[in-house]
């Protein structure tokens, strides 16, 4: 053999060599980059479930709300019917001690007509705090307008944040955030890949 024929092929063998290095390397790299991507997947799909039990939680507070809203709702529409049988009640009571005043007052009985008087007090402070519950009762139902609307914006912004994970874009930007962080892999940089084999 001649001197260039043995030099061609140590050439070729030193060549074969770095090119194999080379995709040594790179095989290397890349397996490393799969195996950090498979643990990004791993973990977000770990944090979607978690999502979807958090979603599924809110749901069912949300529908639990709904469900003591529509009680309350069920006890204000119920409640005017229920307050006029209490004034009436009232207005009976009120004239039953008007009655026995008078008659306290027919037969001399001050224990009678202190008693009466007493009665009638509280009779008219009561019927004061009668006078105010229909308005109470209508600032309790804007309040409870306002919390099931807030709790209607609640729900839908949690139904669409469920729907707001586009899995190809968010898997594109990962794989795009993988490869500048992991270039070969973590031990290896593109440095080591130019270095000639000694």
């Amino acid at each position: 053999m001649t001197a260039e024929q043995i030099t061609t092929i140590i050439t070729n063998v030193l060549t074969s060599g770095g090119v194999a290095a080379f995709l040594y390397m790179m095989i290397r790299g890349l397996k490393d980059q799969i195996g950090a991507l498979k643990a990004q997947i791993s973990t977000l799909n770990e944090t979607i479930e978690v999502q979807k039990k958090t979603l599924q939680a809110m749901e069912t507070r949300v529908s639990e709300t709904e469900k003591i809203g529509n009680i309350y709702r069920q006890f204000l529409e119920e409640f005017p019917k229920e307050l006029e049988n209490y004034r009436a009640l009232h207005t009976k009571m009120k004239d039953d001690q008007i009655k026995l005043l008078q008659q306290a007052v027919e037969q001399k009985d001050e224990k009678l007509k202190e008693t009466a008087e007493i009665e009638l007090e509280k009779l008219k402070l009561q019927q004061r705090a009668l006078d105010d519950i229909p308005k109470l009762r209508e600032e309790l139902i804007e309040v409870i307008d306002t919390f099931e609307q807030r709790m209607s914006i609640v729900t839908l912004l949690a139904r669409s944040n469920s729907l707001s994970f586009p899995l190809p874009t968010a898997y594109g930007n990962m794989f795009a955030a993988a490869a500048k962080a992991y270039p070969f892999s973590e031990t290896t940089d593109a440095g080591e890949v130019n270095k000639p084999l000694a």
